[in-house]
């Protein structure tokens, strides 16, 4: 999968979930399907995430992982989540996929 963009920007690419949480409402990449982010938003990202931070706000928040990523990535760095249709969960039930994207797979 080729997908074009800079890695001089902030990426977070990924297949979508959404959460509502307490009044906050962010797009999360579930883990599942995985995800993307580019080298300049893991370098936004690690005043905030690092050092352990990312499993005391995910404690804190009392979501998983990939959840908290999107927490950290959409609502605190207001990063949006770029969606890529090539990501699957292994929760997708294959059915779902049309044949007509089966080339871009």
């Amino acid at each position: 999968m080729c997908v074009p963009y800079a890695h001089k920007d902030p990426s977070f690419l990924a297949q979508q979930k959404s959460t509502r949480d307490k009044k906050i409402t962010f797009w999360f990449a579930t883990g599942g399907a995985g995800f993307c982010i580019s080298r300049a938003l893991a370098l936004k990202m690690l005043p905030i995430a690092g050092g352990g931070k990312f499993v005391e706000i995910g404690d804190k928040i009392r979501f998983p992982d990939d959840v908290t990523m999107g927490f950290i990535v959409e609502h605190l760095l207001r990063i949006p989540l770029t969606v890529v249709d090539q990501f699957h969960s292994h929760l997708e039930p294959m059915e779902f996929l049309r044949p007509e994207m089966f080339h871009d797979q």
